[in-house]
Protein backbone atom coordinates (compact mmCIF):
# COMPACT_ATOMS: atom_id res chain seq x y z
CA UNK A 1 0.00 0.00 0.00
CA UNK A 2 1.42 3.13 -0.89
CA UNK A 3 1.56 5.93 1.38
CA UNK A 4 2.11 9.95 0.51
CA UNK A 5 4.12 12.08 2.68
CA UNK A 6 2.41 15.34 2.34
CA UNK A 7 2.07 18.45 4.40
CA UNK A 8 -0.27 20.67 3.52
CA UNK A 9 0.44 23.98 1.77
CA UNK A 10 -2.66 24.01 -0.94
CA UNK A 11 -3.49 25.91 -3.67
CA UNK A 12 -4.84 29.62 -2.41
CA UNK A 13 -7.71 29.90 -4.42
CA UNK A 14 -9.14 26.57 -3.99
CA UNK A 15 -8.82 26.31 0.00
CA UNK A 16 -8.35 28.18 2.85
CA UNK A 17 -4.62 28.12 3.26
CA UNK A 18 -2.12 29.76 0.86
CA UNK A 19 -0.22 28.04 -1.36
CA UNK A 20 2.64 30.04 -0.87
CA UNK A 21 4.50 31.07 3.14
CA UNK A 22 5.41 34.51 1.68
CA UNK A 23 1.53 35.88 2.01
CA UNK A 24 2.25 35.88 5.65
CA UNK A 25 4.82 38.62 4.94
CA UNK A 26 1.47 40.79 4.08
CA UNK A 27 2.15 43.29 1.20
CA UNK A 28 5.66 43.05 -0.50
CA UNK A 29 5.36 46.31 -2.27
CA UNK A 30 6.27 48.10 1.32
CA UNK A 31 9.82 47.36 2.75
CA UNK A 32 10.97 48.43 6.51
CA UNK A 33 14.06 50.94 5.93
CA UNK A 34 16.20 48.17 6.96
CA UNK A 35 15.00 46.09 4.60
CA UNK A 36 17.88 45.46 2.07
CA UNK A 37 16.87 42.00 1.24
CA UNK A 38 13.64 42.54 -0.41
CA UNK A 39 14.51 45.25 -2.80
CA UNK A 40 17.23 43.56 -3.94
CA UNK A 41 15.29 39.91 -4.33
CA UNK A 42 12.55 41.65 -6.68
CA UNK A 43 14.85 43.94 -8.48
CA UNK A 44 17.04 40.13 -8.97
CA UNK A 45 13.73 38.86 -10.32
CA UNK A 46 12.86 41.83 -12.60
CA UNK A 47 16.71 41.26 -14.27
CA UNK A 48 16.19 37.68 -14.87
CA UNK A 49 12.61 38.31 -16.73
CA UNK A 50 14.15 40.66 -19.04
CA UNK A 51 16.90 38.14 -19.37
CA UNK A 52 14.15 35.47 -21.05
CA UNK A 53 14.48 33.47 -17.48
CA UNK A 54 10.87 33.02 -15.69
CA UNK A 55 10.99 31.27 -12.49
CA UNK A 56 8.13 29.68 -10.03
CA UNK A 57 9.45 29.53 -6.59
CA UNK A 58 7.78 26.82 -3.93
CA UNK A 59 8.76 28.05 -0.13
CA UNK A 60 9.56 25.69 2.66
CA UNK A 61 10.33 26.55 5.97
CA UNK A 62 12.78 25.30 8.58
CA UNK A 63 9.90 22.65 9.69
CA UNK A 64 9.66 21.74 5.84
CA UNK A 65 6.85 22.75 4.58
CA UNK A 66 5.79 20.20 1.23
CA UNK A 67 3.45 21.02 -1.50
CA UNK A 68 1.37 18.22 -2.11
CA UNK A 69 1.07 18.74 -5.95
CA UNK A 70 4.93 19.76 -6.37
CA UNK A 71 5.55 17.52 -8.81
CA UNK A 72 2.84 17.93 -11.03
CA UNK A 73 2.79 21.81 -10.82
CA UNK A 74 6.63 21.41 -11.89
CA UNK A 75 5.18 18.92 -14.83
CA UNK A 76 2.93 21.86 -15.53
CA UNK A 77 5.46 24.64 -15.64
CA UNK A 78 7.82 22.91 -18.14
CA UNK A 79 5.12 23.40 -20.68
CA UNK A 80 5.96 27.24 -20.49
CA UNK A 81 9.55 27.15 -19.88
CA UNK A 82 9.25 28.07 -16.38
CA UNK A 83 11.89 27.30 -14.42
CA UNK A 84 11.29 26.04 -10.38
CA UNK A 85 13.44 27.02 -7.45
CA UNK A 86 12.85 26.76 -3.33
CA UNK A 87 12.97 29.81 -1.20
CA UNK A 88 13.33 29.19 2.68
CA UNK A 89 11.47 30.99 5.08
CA UNK A 90 12.45 31.75 7.93
CA UNK A 91 9.32 30.76 10.96
CA UNK A 92 11.22 33.53 13.09
CA UNK A 93 9.31 37.00 12.03
CA UNK A 94 12.06 39.86 11.11
CA UNK A 95 11.99 43.06 9.69
CA UNK A 96 13.14 41.35 6.50
CA UNK A 97 10.27 40.46 4.15
CA UNK A 98 10.57 37.10 2.97
CA UNK A 99 9.73 35.60 -0.59
CA UNK A 100 10.42 38.64 -2.59
CA UNK A 101 11.94 37.07 -5.49
CA UNK A 102 9.01 34.55 -5.98
CA UNK A 103 6.27 37.32 -5.13
CA UNK A 104 7.57 39.38 -8.02
CA UNK A 105 8.70 36.98 -10.38
CA UNK A 106 4.79 35.60 -10.10
CA UNK A 107 3.44 39.30 -10.88
CA UNK A 108 5.58 39.38 -13.91
CA UNK A 109 4.77 35.73 -15.16
CA UNK A 110 0.89 37.31 -14.32
CA UNK A 111 1.81 40.76 -16.08
CA UNK A 112 2.64 38.44 -19.12
CA UNK A 113 -0.30 35.10 -19.05
CA UNK A 114 -2.85 36.50 -17.07
CA UNK A 115 -2.97 37.77 -13.14
CA UNK A 116 -4.65 33.92 -12.23
CA UNK A 117 -2.34 32.11 -14.56
CA UNK A 118 -0.26 30.43 -11.98
CA UNK A 119 -2.99 30.12 -9.29
CA UNK A 120 -4.68 28.25 -12.70
CA UNK A 121 -1.80 25.74 -13.06
CA UNK A 122 -1.91 24.86 -9.55
CA UNK A 123 -5.52 23.89 -9.70
CA UNK A 124 -5.21 21.54 -12.17
CA UNK A 125 -1.48 20.45 -10.75
CA UNK A 126 -3.84 19.13 -7.77
CA UNK A 127 -6.16 17.99 -10.02
CA UNK A 128 -3.86 15.72 -11.28
CA UNK A 129 -2.17 14.75 -8.18
CA UNK A 130 -5.50 13.34 -6.92
CA UNK A 131 -6.30 11.45 -10.54
CA UNK A 132 -3.10 9.88 -9.59
CA UNK A 133 -3.16 9.28 -5.95
CA UNK A 134 -6.69 8.96 -5.49
CA UNK A 135 -6.63 5.10 -3.95
CA UNK A 136 -3.30 5.64 -2.15
CA UNK A 137 -3.16 6.44 1.48
CA UNK A 138 -2.69 10.02 2.57
CA UNK A 139 -1.17 11.56 5.99
CA UNK A 140 -4.63 13.47 7.06
CA UNK A 141 -2.74 16.58 7.67
CA UNK A 142 -2.03 16.96 3.73
CA UNK A 143 -5.85 16.71 2.90
CA UNK A 144 -8.40 19.69 3.26
CA UNK A 145 -10.27 18.18 5.69
CA UNK A 146 -8.98 15.38 8.14
CA UNK A 147 -10.51 12.10 9.14
CA UNK A 148 -12.63 12.83 11.75
CA UNK A 149 -13.66 10.67 14.97
CA UNK A 150 -17.14 9.68 15.25
CA UNK A 151 -19.04 12.33 17.48
CA UNK A 152 -15.79 15.30 17.15
CA UNK A 153 -16.37 17.87 14.52
CA UNK A 154 -13.77 19.34 12.12
CA UNK A 155 -12.87 22.08 15.25
CA UNK A 156 -12.61 19.89 18.16
CA UNK A 157 -11.18 17.21 16.13
CA UNK A 158 -7.69 17.52 18.44
CA UNK A 159 -10.24 17.91 21.74
CA UNK A 160 -11.35 14.72 20.99
CA UNK A 161 -14.48 12.45 22.14
CA UNK A 162 -12.16 9.51 22.56
CA UNK A 163 -10.55 11.35 25.83
CA UNK A 164 -14.51 11.88 27.36
CA UNK A 165 -14.94 8.24 26.35
CA UNK A 166 -11.43 6.97 27.99
CA UNK A 167 -12.33 8.92 30.93
CA UNK A 168 -15.59 7.42 31.65
CA UNK A 169 -15.10 4.49 31.21
CA UNK A 170 -11.55 3.22 31.52
CA UNK A 171 -10.05 2.93 35.34
CA UNK A 172 -6.13 2.95 36.41
CA UNK A 173 -4.56 0.03 37.80
CA UNK A 174 -4.16 0.13 41.45
CA UNK A 175 -0.28 0.19 41.22
CA UNK A 176 -0.44 3.32 38.17
CA UNK A 177 1.53 6.03 39.69
CA UNK A 178 0.94 9.65 38.61
CA UNK A 179 3.68 11.71 37.90
CA UNK A 180 4.45 15.31 39.09
CA UNK A 181 2.86 16.98 36.23
CA UNK A 182 -0.49 19.18 37.33
CA UNK A 183 -2.12 17.99 34.03
CA UNK A 184 -1.24 14.57 32.63
CA UNK A 185 1.46 11.74 33.33
CA UNK A 186 1.52 10.56 30.41
CA UNK A 187 -0.55 9.80 27.26
CA UNK A 188 -1.23 6.91 24.48
CA UNK A 189 -0.97 8.12 20.79
CA UNK A 190 -2.95 6.13 18.78
CA UNK A 191 -2.22 5.63 15.00
CA UNK A 192 -5.37 4.74 12.17
CA UNK A 193 -5.93 4.37 8.55
CA UNK A 194 -9.42 5.19 7.89
CA UNK A 195 -11.02 4.23 4.43
CA UNK A 196 -13.24 6.41 1.89
CA UNK A 197 -16.24 5.00 3.89
CA UNK A 198 -15.14 5.68 7.11
CA UNK A 199 -14.56 2.42 8.56
CA UNK A 200 -10.74 2.53 10.93
CA UNK A 201 -8.47 0.28 11.58
CA UNK A 202 -5.91 0.56 14.55
CA UNK A 203 -2.61 0.31 13.33
CA UNK A 204 -0.50 1.32 16.23
CA UNK A 205 -0.03 2.68 19.75
CA UNK A 206 2.95 4.80 21.06
CA UNK A 207 2.84 5.06 24.90
CA UNK A 208 4.95 7.89 26.97
CA UNK A 209 4.44 7.81 30.49
CA UNK A 210 6.30 10.68 33.54
CA UNK A 211 6.86 7.56 35.62
CA UNK A 212 9.13 4.58 33.81
CA UNK A 213 6.97 1.63 35.97
CA UNK A 214 3.83 2.66 34.21
CA UNK A 215 4.89 1.35 31.32
CA UNK A 216 3.80 -2.10 32.57
CA UNK A 217 -0.01 -1.16 32.08
CA UNK A 218 0.85 -0.71 28.48
CA UNK A 219 -1.40 -4.10 27.56
CA UNK A 220 -3.46 -3.58 30.38
CA UNK A 221 -4.33 0.05 28.77
CA UNK A 222 -4.36 -1.09 24.89
CA UNK A 223 -7.02 -3.88 25.75
CA UNK A 224 -9.12 -0.91 27.50
CA UNK A 225 -8.42 1.38 25.00
CA UNK A 226 -9.43 -1.23 21.98
CA UNK A 227 -13.02 -1.95 23.60
CA UNK A 228 -14.02 1.57 23.64
CA UNK A 229 -12.52 3.12 19.96
CA UNK A 230 -15.33 3.48 17.33
CA UNK A 231 -13.83 2.01 14.32
CA UNK A 232 -17.28 2.44 11.80
CA UNK A 233 -18.63 6.16 11.17
CA UNK A 234 -15.89 7.85 10.87
CA UNK A 235 -16.05 11.09 8.73
CA UNK A 236 -13.45 10.02 6.12
CA UNK A 237 -10.48 12.79 4.73
CA UNK A 238 -11.13 14.68 1.58
CA UNK A 239 -9.26 15.93 -1.24
CA UNK A 240 -11.30 18.49 -3.81
CA UNK A 241 -14.74 17.02 -2.59
CA UNK A 242 -13.64 13.21 -2.77
CA UNK A 243 -13.17 10.71 -0.42
CA UNK A 244 -9.71 9.59 0.42
CA UNK A 245 -7.94 7.16 2.57
CA UNK A 246 -5.86 8.62 5.24
CA UNK A 247 -3.52 7.65 7.94
CA UNK A 248 -3.87 9.73 11.67
CA UNK A 249 -3.48 9.75 14.84
CA UNK A 250 -5.55 10.21 18.52
CA UNK A 251 -3.99 11.13 21.61
CA UNK A 252 -5.31 9.99 24.80
CA UNK A 253 -3.98 11.82 28.13
CA UNK A 254 -3.49 10.41 31.36
CA UNK A 255 -3.99 11.88 34.68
Amino acid sequence: MKIIFTLFIIPVLLFACSTNSSERDGDLHTFSSKDTTCPKARLQAEQDFRNGKMMYSFYETFTIDIMRNEEEMKEQLKFFDISDTTEIISDVMTFQKQGCYGKRMKELIGERYGKNFIDSLLNVSDSIFLTRHINDTMYSWGCDTPAIYPGDTIKNTFLSILQQQFAGKVKYPAGYKRGNSTYSSGEVEIQFIVNKTGQAIITGYSFKFDVKENHQYETYFKKKITAIIKTKGWTPARIRGKNVISRCDKSIVFK
